[in-house]
């Protein structure tokens, strides 16, 4: 598989694979070794910001029901 071809398959830029290309001449397998730490601490933080998301979306719909039906009992 050429650079561009993996480029395309993978959505990456071509400098970002050169710049990794450049650590792992630099570094070997090290190089990486602290971002896939990182990535992995990213994901966590994601799922969690996921969930705060989902629990703060129900509770807006649970006020907004309540909110809804209280109108509809004091206007009838």
């Amino acid at each position: 598989m050429t650079k561009a071809q993996a480029c395309r398959e993978h959505r990456l830029s071509a400098s970002l694979v050169d710049r990794w290309q450049s650590q792992f001449r630099e570094s070997g397998k090290e190089s990486f070794s602290e971002s896939a730490s990182e990535e992995t601490d990213h994901l966590r933080r994601i799922a969690q910001l996921e969930q705060a998301l989902g629990q703060a979306h129900l509770e807006i719909k649970i006020l907004r029901d309540a909110l809804l039906k209280k109108g509809g009992r004091t206007g009838s």
